[in-house]
């Protein structure tokens, strides 16, 4: 029989390795949600100097020994160096978890911050001294290894190493309905535990007397992937079925075989749900409350988003069944995901639609609550938004990572910081305060709250309390952060969610909207802010609405915009004649098509053609992180050294492990010498290697004013001599949609650099482009040479830009 996981491993003879040495250091770190940190361990790794030196200055380590079960617990902001010995250069798997990243043979890996247990880590073990470095996490890692002649011999070829399996952990797994036909998509880890990439397989999967093929793409060497499958079954009763899947070759060899369980629902009860994600072909899962049958109307939605550690199942459990509303629990990508920020926002926005599409509802009844991390959320998504929902309900929420366990704000020092400040402005709740006029407010929180100070919550009472038209405010007694599913499912939390309707109280005479980033959330009703003056600042509008017999008229006043549109279908400016903005002259316009306006340097208003899509605009408007918006691929660089590619390969693997760890997510990796610019044109595109060591840079990034090579940095007419890091995002050319991003760094210190720096942590503020010295991680932001933001013509903007020691 084929051992089919690797969690399964542990029952095979010989037992794995073990280290042969435990070290481990103090706290050597400081890091939060900021774009650089310090780290004197990193420092080291950087400067490629041996991790244990006695020279001066070297991170001091303490000789550990582990407890019964090969367990070591590394200090909160420590490491720990574990020391693996072999005969032989092999491939092998390392098995651990509860650290936050991993340096294997001084290479970068992902890791387990949050103690899961999912990572296994496929890797070439080197003949003699083998050095894992870990840092610290929730919990205590116990690593192993399991070489590759360890591993389970396929059945079918007797003495043939295993080099492929399938992972029993983290699969996303829909539920079936009982009585119904079943076809849903799911996901499984497939591991290449080989030193070549693991191409032309499949997924064969038979329930009953159904069964799919489902393709699975190229899985880089010593790498994992884990993939969508589709499942198709036929009616089953309620409890559960189970399905047999095959991982096999293209010659139809079974290389991996294992049987799942799925759970199967009564259509009453609340169960999971898959789709496939916009964002990168992923296959995500929402939790599923229907309505109560017997209702005399379309149920409306409730979308609830969970706190930090929970699931999106868990969190859909908490709620009975209402005839009037069907809730959807998204999953934030992961339990603690990215705090229902950018790519949280992105997933529960997609799982309400996908949720919209299938289910019969009434899309104007929409509603947004959430717990804890889902109560700041609830903030943030609904202020960032606001016309998505007719009321919003946090619960025990915060506002923001500066007012709740974060650090302070950067400081408007009119240099490096204050552009890093702005940066991260997305991320400040109270500038979209201003759009909560738009919907109805219930405000939920226990005043013994532990977690979450109830001070969160009486601070927006303050600043909405007294202003707000419809806000409804109660503090339960006693009651500390959790007090069972009522602090969720709560009887006049839901009763004042069903009283609002969007749109209700008939045509608005005024509409204010802010947006920070019109890439997020560009258009409220009738207005769209499509393009800012200045980048990730506060861009708003207020607007008036008159109506009499000579027709409409706009009026009003606006702040950071340079262009917008006016919609004068919409119901609420039906035949609007004529807009007056800022004090300007009139424009008479047309009431039948799409009204663009662009303001020009000398402040005047007049009537243009729509957003150029070379420009930024609202759909493309900078933000390094926005290439992982549009199923992205990441290109390796092969035409530098040997060295080079090796370095750029891991990079690539690197990035993958930790999208998948922090997002659940999928991604395609492939050769410069395999990228073709025609196809799928509207990929975003991370790069790794620089313009000497990447191919694709040419194409891609030749035209761009931040320039990098093995030696140096060049930004406009700066050339700056390496070693350095830089961080850099630019629109992809050929495309309308798509960007094109780089974390990279001259050859050396500058590329290792690039390594350590925090992409996919939720909450840190990226400029469009950042150059940076290894000293970052000992000097933190004092080690930033220049950073910016592009102009709407995506060039070079001294106004935008700022350098070290340079104070405007």
């Amino acid at each position: 029989m084929i051992v089919s996981t690797i969690v399964a491993l542990t029952c095979l003879e010989p037992a794995p390795l073990a280290p042969t040495h435990f070290l481990t250091t103090e706290d050597v770190r400081s890091a939060w949600r900021r774009p650089v940190h310090t780290d004197e361990v990193e420092a080291w790794v950087v400067a490629d100097k041996p991790l244990t030196s006695k020279m001066m200055g070297a991170p001091a380590w303490t000789t550990v020994e582990p407890d019964d079960g090969g367990a070591v617990a590394i200090p909160r902001g420590g490491w720990g160096l574990f020391v693996f010995h072999s005969d032989t250069d092999t491939p092998a798997v390392l098995d651990a978890a509860a650290f936050g990243e991993a340096w294997i043979n001084g290479l970068p890996r992902g890791g387990d911050t949050y103690g899961d247990g999912h990572t296994r880590l496929p890797f070439l073990m080197r003949a003699g001294r083998n050095e894992v470095l870990l840092r610290s996490g929730r919990g205590n890692p116990a690593p192993k290894v399991w070489t590759r002649d360890m591993l389970a011999q396929h059945e079918a070829s007797p003495g043939a190493p295993r080099v492929a399996l399938l992972g029993d952990r983290d699969r996303t797994l829909p539920d079936a309905i009982a009585g119904r036909p079943f076809d849903e998509w799911a996901a499984i880890l497939i591991y290449n535990v080989d030193a070549t990439p693991l191409t032309g397989t499949h997924l064969s999967v038979t329930m009953g007397d159904l069964s799919t093929v489902t393709a699975v793409p190229t899985i880089q060497p010593l790498s994992f992937l884990k993939v969508p499958v589709q499942l198709r079954g036929p009616a089953s009763d309620a409890g559960s079925t189970e399905c047999t899947i095959q991982l096999q070759d293209a010659r139809g060899v079974n290389l991996d075989i294992d049987t799942v369980s799925i759970r199967v629902r009564t259509p009453e009860q609340w169960r999971k749900q898959t789709f496939i994600s916009s964002i990168d072909n992923s296959v995500q899962y929402y939790g599923f409350v229907p309505p109560e049958p017997g209702g005399d109307m379309l149920p409306g939605t409730v979308l609830s988003l969970h706190g930090a550690s929970v699931k999106g199942g868990r969190q859909a459990s908490c709620y009975r069944s209402r005839p009037w509303c069907m809730v959807v629990a998204p999953t934030n990508r992961r339990p603690f995901g990215f705090d229902w920020e950018e790519w949280g926002r992105l997933d529960a926005l997609e799982a309400m639609d996908n949720a919209q599409s299938r289910f019969p509802n009434n899309p104007g009844l929409a509603w947004l609550t959430g717990h804890s991390m889902g109560g700041h959320g609830t903030w943030n998504i609904g202020l960032t938004v606001p016309e998505r929902f007719a009321a919003i309900a946090p619960s025990a929420g915060w506002q923001s990572f500066w007012t709740y366990g974060g650090p302070e704000r950067y400081p408007a020092d009119g240099g490096v910081r204050e552009l890093l400040r702005r940066a991260a402005n997305p991320s400040d709740t109270e500038l979209l305060i201003p759009n909560a006029d738009r919907f109805g407010i219930y405000v939920l929180h226990g005043d013994q709250d532990e977690t979450v100070p109830v001070s969160e919550a009486r601070a927006m009472r303050e600043k909405l309390g007294s202003t707000h038209a419809d806000f409804a405010y109660y503090e339960r007694p006693g009651a500390g952060h959790w007090w069972g599913d009522e602090c969720m499912d709560w009887p006049p939390l839901f009763e004042f969610l069903k009283r609002h309707t969007l749109g209700e109280g008939g045509r608005r005479d005024r509409l204010v909207f802010v947006t920070v980033d019109p890439s997020a959330s560009s258009t409220c009703d009738w207005v769209s802010i499509n393009q800012q003056r200045i980048c990730l600042e506060p861009s708003t509008v207020n607007l008036a609405i008159e109506q009499s017999d000579q027709g409409t008229t706009i009026t009003g006043n606006t702040d950071n915009i340079r262009r917008l549109s006016i919609d004068p279908m919409h119901p609420d400016v039906d035949g609007v004649t004529e807009v007056t903005l800022d004090g300007g002259s009139p424009i008479q316009i047309n009431g039948t098509t799409m009204v663009h306006l662009l303001r020009s340097e000398s402040d005047l208003w007049t009537l243009d053609k729509a957003a150029p899509t070379d420009e930024k605009n609202a759909t493309r408007n900078g933000r390094l992180r926005s290439a992982w918006n549009n199923n992205v691929l990441l290109i390796v660089g092969t035409t530098g050294t040997t060295d080079e590619t090796t370095w750029n390969r891991a990079r690539a693997r690197q990035d993958a492990e930790r999208w998948w760890y922090r997002g659940n997510g999928l991604v395609e990796i492939i050769d410069d010498t395999n990228f073709s610019p025609t196809e799928n044109p509207d990929r975003g595109i991370m790069l790794y290697g620089n313009a000497d060591s990447n191919g694709a840079w040419k194409t891609l990034l030749g035209k761009s004013p931040v320039q990098v090579t093995r030696d140096s940095v060049r930004v406009g007419d700066r050339v700056l001599p390496g070693p350095l890091a830089v961080t850099i995002v630019r629109p992809r050319p050929g495309s309308d949609i798509a960007s094109v991003a780089a974390v990279i760094g001259t050859s050396g210190e500058g590329q290792r650099l690039a390594a350590t720096l925090p992409l996919f942590f939720s909450g840190v503020g990226w400029p469009d482009w950042m150059v940076m010295e290894p000293s970052v991680l000992s000097k933190g932001e004092d080690g930033i040479v220049g950073l910016g933001f592009f102009g709407h013509d995506w060039e070079i903007q001294n106004n935008q830009s700022a350098w070290r020691g340079v104070v405007d």
